[in-house]
């Protein structure tokens, strides 16, 4: 997997730096860039988390090299010329006090630079596990704060997923861990977390006192700040709404309603509304991909309907010639 190395040479980690990050020998990290080998899913969740990305970027999937935190740059003595974290971008919504803070890449800060100079609703993804739609009539101030910089004055509250010091594979890790522990679902062999990656999420989960509900909150969870200042959170089961709304915001058509089907109840929420609205950017992702795949399986039905339904070229056909008896050699008789 060409991936891992591209990723690790440019965080400047050496397979050794990677094979002790994952409680393994440098030799298997060298088969599984070598292609001799392939890393388990189980692996492949510690190599992402090690990686400081996601699984789907290792695999060669939708995702790029956008993921890489701070947790890994402190390898580093510069900041790296790659897409990780960058800094973090602050955002005072109307009638509050206090910022919603978000890492960030570098690619991601010159879209929100570029994007609220228009004055018109945008969404940017952000390095913990958020797709953030936001609304800059409804917000008092943008600010972009380098990871090099001091700490923006009299506000700077940042929980430990808005820091940039945790890998995103964290999220997924979570969620598979709720899975196993909270929901005692039977877990699957190939889809499980190892015993190092399970005592880094006991320890997060200790530290931060997270509970049941904060956990699906950040795997699954939306919040919504309203124009007036308060909010509200839903916990989500449906992802296919968002995918249409996803595809407008990035290509600047701005529905005048942002409309959300979830499993028991659609949510409208007109975007004059409202200044930010933020939901989980890997469950989004997932349905994009999902969707994606159903679309490739009738596009192939389609075409083998049309070969079906094709009439034969009868110049192309092959026909078994018939020889005039007359022209028969007398051997038969």
């Amino acid at each position: 997997m060409n991936k891992i190395k591209e990723l690790r040479t440019q965080l400047r980690l050496t397979q050794k730096d990677i094979a002790t990050m994952m409680h393994t020998t440098q030799q298997t990290i060298g088969r599984w860039e070598n292609g001799t080998s392939e890393p388990s899913l189980s692996n492949l969740r510690d190599l992402a988390y090690a990686l400081g990305t996601t699984t789907s970027t290792l695999i060669g999937e939708s995702q790029s090299s956008k993921e890489n935190s701070l947790f890994n740059l402190i390898f580093s003595q510069e900041k790296l010329d790659l897409e990780g974290f960058w800094g973090n971008v602050g955002i005072l919504p109307a009638n509050r006090t206090k910022s919603i803070w978000y890492p960030i890449t570098l690619n991601t800060v010159n879209r929100i630079l570029e994007r609220s100079e228009e004055g018109i609703p945008f969404m940017f993804e952000t390095l913990n596990n958020k797709l953030v739609f936001i609304n800059p009539k409804h917000v008092k101030r943008i600010v972009t704060l380098d990871d090099d910089g001091a700490a923006f004055p009299n506000d700077w509250e940042l929980s430990w997923h808005e820091s940039g010091c945790e890998s995103p594979a964290i999220f997924d890790a979570l969620e598979i861990y709720l899975q196993e522990t909270y929901w005692d679902e039977d877990p699957d062999p190939d889809n499980t977390l190892s015993a190092h990656l399970r005592a880094v999420v006991e320890k997060l989960i200790e530290e931060h006192n997270l509970d049941e509900e904060a956990i699906i909150q950040l795997f699954s969870g939306m919040r919504v700040v309203y124009a007036d200042g308060s909010m509200e959170s839903h916990t989500l089961q449906e992802f296919g709404s968002i995918i249409s709304l996803f595809f407008e915001f990035d290509t600047g058509v701005i529905p005048s309603t942002m409309t959300i089907d979830n499993e028991e109840y659609t949510l409208s929420l007109p975007v004059e509304g409202f200044s930010i609205v933020e939901f989980p950017r890997k469950k989004v992702m997932e349905a994009m991909d999902a969707m994606h795949e159903e679309m490739e399986m009738w596009e192939m039905k389609d075409s083998k309907t049309e070969d079906d339904t094709k009439p034969m070229d009868l110049k192309d056909s092959k026909t078994e010639e018939v020889v005039p008896e007359d022209e028969l050699g007398n051997e038969g008789k």
